[in-house]
């Protein structure tokens, strides 16, 4: 009776399951190996507080910037979280021939509507914007203008690890036409919350990590000093190590090879005769490296090397 069951069994569930764990702790480790960018983190310190200054040079507001959330996912998972329509820019960096994107809030963009063109101050008073219809053309230009302010922030954060420069491409509604990678490629996102004078919007900076791989090695380095600038006092410190160095210098007459058994019948008071002339120059070496040529001589009862030529090689 229970020989033609068909149900699965224990076994092959664990195996399914083992499978699908197998899996996914690659793409998880894909995705812990990408996150070790602590640069990238330092830039994006910088670009909020000059973006909150960018913004307060545009409205004549108060504004506050803060980072919500700091992290990487596949593309795919990200895509699934965009409500259409919805008011996405895509950007070019142009040195590193890649996109990205940028994600606006529609009550952010009706914030700053109201600011710019004189709207309610009111907050209780301010209607909220209809997420179900496209944006107005006047809308479109306030959002064009807040891209790109962020953007040219961006590119000033970015500078001290690599020239960038984050150019405007256009403005979509649609997500589906703002694909700019794979659904299983690793973004980075930057979850911003801007406060405009006590109205709360949100805006999401979204970088696929191929577009940040030409500086990949910069954005590894724990503080710019690892690469970038010099430290005069490490400097200083490193000469007066290397030049307190003790170096072995030998004078090396001449090798002269000998046979084995004339060696094994040297004697005491045995003389071994050089093939050099007193006159000659011998070489002064330290190890196997050849330094200076010179001449033998004497001084105060010591042997002495007058340095001739210096051995370049």
């Amino acid at each position: 009776m229970y020989g033609n069951k068909t149900e699965n069994s224990p076994d092959k569930k664990s195996s399914a399951s083992n499978a699908h764990t197998g899996i996914k702790a690659v793409l998880d480790q894909a995705l812990q190996s990408y996150e070790r960018l602590p640069m990238l983190e330092i830039v994006f310190e910088k670009f909020i507080r000059q973006l909150a200054t960018a913004f307060r040079n545009l409205t004549s507001e108060s504004v506050e910037v803060e980072i919500l959330e700091f992290s990487s996912l596949r593309f795919g998972n990200y895509f699934k979280t965009i409500k259409s329509p919805s008011t996405i820019t895509v950007f070019k960096a142009i040195e590193w021939e890649n996109f990205g994107l940028i994600v606006l809030d529609s009550n952010l963009i009706l914030s700053f509507v109201d600011v710019l063109l004189g709207g309610k101050k009111n907050i209780s008073q301010l209607s909220r914007h209809d997420s179900s219809r496209v944006l107005t053309s006047i809308e479109q230009g306030i959002a064009k203008q807040i891209s790109e302010a962020l953007l040219n922030e961006l590119s000033i954060a970015f500078e001290p690890v690599s020239p960038s420069n984050f150019a405007f491409e256009r403005l979509e509604n649609n997500p589906n036409f703002a694909t700019i990678c794979r659904p299983g490629d690793a973004i980075v996102v930057l979850k911003l919350e801007i406060d405009i004078d006590g109205r709360i919007d949100n805006i999401d900076l979204v970088i696929p990590y191929k577009t940040i791989e030409p500086i990949k090695e910069q954005l590894q380095q724990v503080f710019l000093g690892d690469k970038f600038g010099n430290d005069a006092v490490w400097e200083e410190k490193m000469l007066n190590t290397v030049y307190n160095v003790d170096l072995p210098i030998e004078a090396v007459i001449i090798n002269k090879p000998t046979a084995l058994f004339e060696v094994a019948n040297l004697k005491i008071g045995d003389t071994i005769i050089m093939d050099q002339r007193y006159d000659e120059d011998i070489v002064v070496r330290s190890g196997n490296i050849p330094l200076f040529k010179g001449n033998i001589g004497k001084v105060n009862d010591r042997v002495a090397v007058n340095l001739k030529t210096f051995i370049k090689e």
